[in-house]
């Protein structure tokens, strides 16, 4: 063979050589990306369901914040009525506040069937009463 038979030979045999090494590459290349997208995915995925549980857990906090708030009400309410049980003078704005804790209150109780609730009922009416009344006296401390 002469020389240049040999350097086709070679030349053909480094390009097919040439080519399956570029392809190879080409092929490794795709797999490091799918397996990196996979990973991308799976975080998210894995991301996405811990802001789930973060959301479940701040809506349970929140439900229990209202839940006492609520029930810090139902107290004042109950402390007023003693308060006035005990002729204990109040103002005007006293009244005020303790009207709008009531409001607050019934709102959240007709919202919260569930929500125990038996225990304001005639208190509400008495201070609602003395309210009525002290307006019309212009009685109030």
């Amino acid at each position: 063979m002469d020389l240049s038979t040999v350097l086709s030979l070679l030349l053909g045999g480094g390009f097919i050589t040439f080519v399956q090494f570029l392809i190879t590459r080409y092929d490794n290349r795709n797999n490091q990306i799918k397996e990196v997208l996979k990973e991308i995915n799976d975080f998210k995925a894995k991301v996405t369901k811990d802001i789930d549980g973060v959301r479940a857990d701040v809506l349970c906090i929140k439900r229990t914040n209202e839940k006492e708030r609520t029930i810090n009400k139902r107290v004042r309410i109950l402390r007023f009525e003693d308060e006035l049980q005990a002729c204990h003078p109040h103002s005007k704005d006293s009244f005020d506040q303790i009207l709008s804790d009531i409001d607050d209150y019934e709102k959240y109780c007709a919202d919260h069937p569930k929500f125990k609730n038996n225990q304001t009922a005639t208190t509400v009416e008495h201070i609602k009463a003395i309210y009525k009344e002290r307006l019309e006296k212009h009685d109030f401390l």
